[in-house]
């Protein structure tokens, strides 16, 4: 019964418009308090999820897009590639 309180709370929280993050998190407190768990378990899963050291590549990846954007070395970087290979169909891709 958890599992379809958990899915209707996050269903009629995306429906009446709420953003996604606030509806997971919604739906996520509604289950542990039908269920009866202490919140306090749930809070110690999220920051043990997010001290994992593999999540913060997602952002350092994304920053080092947006300095080789703005700093003007992706697009030499393109204009290299497109020169090693020519003409040839796919050839960015084969490149990278």
């Amino acid at each position: 019964m958890g599992l379809f309180l958990l899915l209707g709370v996050f269903a009629l929280c995306v429906m009446i418009g709420a953003p996604v993050a606030f509806s997971l998190g919604i739906s996520a407190v509604a289950a542990f308090w039908y269920e009866g768990l202490p919140l306090m378990i749930g809070f110690q899963r999220i920051v043990a999820g997010i001290s994992l050291q593999a999540y913060l590549a997602i952002p350092f990846f994304i920053f080092a897009g947006d300095l080789m954007f703005h700093g003007g070395i992706a697009a030499r970087l393109v204009r290299f590639a497109q020169a090693a290979v020519g003409a040839v169909r796919g050839g960015l891709g084969i490149v990278n």
